[in-house]
């Protein structure tokens, strides 16, 4: 549902570069829309608005992609549509298929867990996970506390 554009940090607080090109953003919002029932971007206001998706705003923009995917999935709290999960995806993640999208989001519907993501060879990777709708308030009370630190 959800596809993250990190500008800023990545998860462990350091710098990240990637440049975006058009048609790596043409590349993801395609992806996307084989798998999901809608596309919408975390990022800077009308950024990506050419690729005819409904943009969100980060609330904490440069604070890291936490508080994107926190933004992500408050949003998702305030839809009509309400989804259980979301999937959330990074910008820099080029070599995703439909069908390993379709096998985590299938995992996911099947667990009471409220993340469900793969490890790789540097870890788990919560930019490319399923998150449940109802994890946004645990995320958002530890982000702030930390965030305050």
């Amino acid at each position: 549902m959800f596809w993250r554009v990190a500008e800023a940090r990545g998860l462990g607080g350091t710098r990240r570069s990637w440049k975006l090109t058009e048609r790596d953003a043409g590349r993801m919002v395609e992806l996307l829309r084989r798998v999901t029932k809608e596309v919408k971007i975390v990022a800077t206001p009308n950024k990506y608005a050419a690729f005819g998706v409904t943009m969100v705003e980060d609330r904490w923009p440069g604070e890291g992609p936490l508080g994107g995917i926190i933004t992500a999935l408050e949003d998702a709290a305030r839809s009509t549509a309400r989804p259980e999960w979301n999937l959330i995806l990074s910008c820099d993640m080029p070599f995703l298929s439909p069908e390993w999208l379709t096998f985590l989001c299938e995992r996911a519907a099947k667990t009471e867990a409220e993340v469900v993501l793969p490890y790789s060879a540097s870890g788990p990777e919560p930019l490319c996970a399923c998150w449940q709708t109802a994890a946004a308030a645990k995320l958002r009370s530890g982000f702030e506390a930390a965030c305050a630190k």
